[in-house]
């Protein structure tokens, strides 16, 4: 992140990115700003670092190690690899990490595994979801 952005727009400047053990950087030199009330569509191929700048730019990249894409390993939730991946990318035992998904059926392969697993629950259009729902619950910090 860079300079502080004017009330409610969103900036980011020259961000870079790149997961620990990665061959390459997932972004390079991202510039970003998005006013209030403007809408944004980022697109491109699975793997390509959307979600990436997307948490890059809001700072929660901070709060994620790594991302496991089941279809980059050939298969399809609820196996159990793409945790025992993730796991494995983290340095952690499926034990001690907590999994927060969205759908009891397809992230039930982290259980099968012996993650700890919290689904959220639906939520209502514009309500709190995702990350910030979690981060809500356990009580951490949001940034911004």
């Amino acid at each position: 992140m860079s300079s502080a952005a004017p009330a409610g727009q969103l900036r980011a400047e020259d961000v870079s990115f790149a997961y620990v053990g990665a061959a390459r950087a997932a972004l390079r030199h991202v510039n970003l700003s998005v006013a209030p009330g403007e809408v944004v569509l980022i697109t491109g191929a699975s793997g390509c670092g959307k979600s990436t700048q997307a948490l890059a730019a809001t700072g929660l990249d901070a709060f994620i190690g790594t991302f496991v894409l089941s279809c980059d390993l050939g298969i399809a939730k609820p196996a159990p690899e793409p945790f025992l991946t993730a796991c494995e990318r983290l340095g952690v035992s499926p034990e001690r990490t907590l999994m927060v998904g969205n759908n009891r059926v397809a992230d039930s392969g982290s259980i099968c595994v012996g993650c700890h697993c919290l689904i959220l629950p639906p939520v209502p259009p514009g309500a709190t979801r995702g990350l910030r729902a979690a981060a809500d619950m356990a009580g951490l910090p949001w940034p911004g």
